[in-house]
């Protein structure tokens, strides 16, 4: 797993459990006397609390691992974690197997600051603070080739030099500033803070239109898909301003969709756009990749029976009469 999407997880985790009342699970009086804090209308929401937090745990795949390496997995087992937060503990002890449970996950979630300090080199910061950081994951359930890599970073930074010319910057170069791999992969670049813009827009409206449609219907028409997006307007302004000429106009066109199919079939996205919502978007995602062939398969070797010979009916009479 990416060192950022573990922190990233380590943070959802910490503000879940900062919600009332499952704050109240790892203090200190509760950890004494839990039967005495609120009453039994205390105990029924908090308990519905642990059980709703274990839900979303489960559903979110990065939190779920994060909590089993930090031996946290009691967390995602409502019923356990219930009986055993609720446990009676004699007058002046404690439920100590509650209070280990406190330490480790108080080890987790005050950690996860400096391991994000660590995992994020001081131009991303800045970079992500003045708006000029273009992030984009690779996402897909299997191994990804080299040569593909090289792919996506092509098509990102000429969706990106087409924005910047679109808008007559003269910047038209992303910058790396990152990149992380692990289940996925992800590349922090930086760019002009008005271009990032533009493109993380162009990106995000495409994704809705993933989202929401299918496979064919996205693509189909090249003409329908720039005029959806709100490129074919601006291409449009600027060839009768004068700022590209026709030709121009042709050829940045088919290099804005050359680059957003490329995008698409790669499996990239913006890092802000959900791993998990009602669907898992990588497999959606997967719809619009190219399928890998399987290698031919070697034909078994077939046993090949002699043919019967034929007898035909002339000889049979003449054998029946002799």
């Amino acid at each position: 797993m990416q060192i950022t999407r573990a922190i990233e997880a380590i943070s959802r985790v910490a503000e879940l459990f900062a919600q009332d009342p499952l704050n109240h699970v790892f203090s200190g009086s509760f950890m004494h006397e839990p039967f005495r804090e609120g009453g039994n209308l205390a105990q029924f929401h908090i308990a519905g609390a642990i059980a709703r937090a274990a839900d979303i745990l489960q559903r979110d795949r990065d939190a779920a691992e994060v909590l089993r390496t930090f031996d946290l997995d009691i967390l995602l087992d409502a019923t356990n974690f219930i009986e055993l937060a609720f446990t009676p503990v004699t007058s002046g002890h404690f439920n100590e197997p509650l209070a280990q449970i406190s330490a480790r996950f108080a080890y987790m979630t005050r950690s996860q600051p400096y391991w994000k300090l660590l995992a994020t080199p001081a131009p991303l910061a800045k970079a992500e603070a003045d708006h000029e950081l273009l992030s984009i994951e690779i996402r897909t359930t299997e191994e990804t080739p080299l040569s593909s890599i090289g792919s996506i970073t092509k098509h990102v930074q000429d969706l990106y030099s087409s924005v910047a010319k679109l808008r007559g910057c003269s910047d038209s170069q992303l910058l790396v500033l990152k990149l992380e791999s692990g289940s996925n992969i992800r590349i922090d670049c930086k760019g002009v803070a008005e271009t990032v813009a533009e493109v993380r827009k162009l990106l995000l409206d495409l994704w809705r239109r993933i989202r929401f449609r299918k496979h064919s219907e996205v693509l189909a028409t090249n003409e329908v898909l720039l005029s959806t997006l709100g490129v074919a307007e601006q291409l449009e302004e600027a060839k009768n301003s004068g700022a590209l000429s026709a030709e121009e106009a042709s050829m940045l066109k088919h290099k804005l969709l050359g680059s957003l199919s490329g995008i698409v079939e790669s499996g990239a996205l913006l890092t802000e756009i959900p791993r998990e919502e009602i669907v898992d978007n990588t497999k959606l995602m997967a719809e619009f990749t190219p399928k890998r062939l399987p290698a031919p398969e070697t034909p078994a070797e077939e046993t090949t029976k002699p043919k019967k010979k034929r007898t035909s009916k002339r000889k049979k009479a003449k054998k029946q009469d002799g």
